[in-house]
C-alpha cells in the first residue's frame, strides 16, 4: 500500500505492505505484532475462502463427508439417506427439494431425526441436519 503518514492515529505502524504486512516503530513490538497480525490475516483468508458447495442430486443418494448443501431437483420422489451420526462429529448438512417430487431425508441404522426416522419435504422446503456425534441429527 504505502506509507500511513499520521503517526497521531498510528504511532505503532509505519507501512502496510502488501496488505499483509505491518512494519513496527518500536523493534521489541514488532516480532510479537507480526505474529500475530500474520495469524489474523490467515484466519481472514481462511475465513474468505470458506464457501458451501451445493451438489444438485436428482436420485437417491447416501450422503458422506463431502457433501454440505444438498439440493435436490426431480420431478419424482428422492431418498437422501444420513450417514451415522457417530461418523462425523458435528457435520452439518442444509438440504433443499427445489424439485416436484418429495425428497424424504432418512437415517442410517438406529440413529434418529429429533426423534423420528425420516423428514419429508415438500417443494421449496429446507432443513438444516447437525450431528451431535452419537446417534442424533437435530434439525433447524
Amino acid at each position: 500500500m504505502g506509507q500511513i503518514s499520521d503517526s497521531a492515529l498510528y504511532p505503532f505502524a509505519t507501512q502496510v505492505v502488501a496488505g499483509d504486512s505491518l512494519i513496527f516503530n518500536k523493534a521489541s513490538d514488532s516480532a510479537q505484532h507480526l505474529v500475530e497480525f500474520s495469524a489474523l490475516v490467515t484466519s481472514i483468508a481462511a475465513l474468505l475462502s470458506t464457501r458451501l458447495t451445493a451438489r444438485q442430486v436428482a436420485a437417491n443418494v447416501t450422503l458422506d463427508d463431502t457433501y454440505e448443501m444438498v439440493v435436490g431437483a426431480s420431478g419424482s420422489a428422492i431418498t437422501v439417506t444420513l450417514p451415522l451420526a457417530a461418523s462425523f462429529p458435528g457435520k452439518q448438512y442444509n438440504i433443499t427439494n427445489q424439485g416436484a417430487g418429495v425428497v424424504t431425508v432418512q437415517r442410517t441404522g438406529a440413529d434418529n431425526i429429533d426423534n423420528v426416522t425420516a423428514v419429508a419435504l415438500a417443494q421449496w422446503a429446507s432443513t438444516v441436519l447437525v450431528s451431535d456425534g452419537v446417534s442424533h441429527w437435530s434439525q433447524f
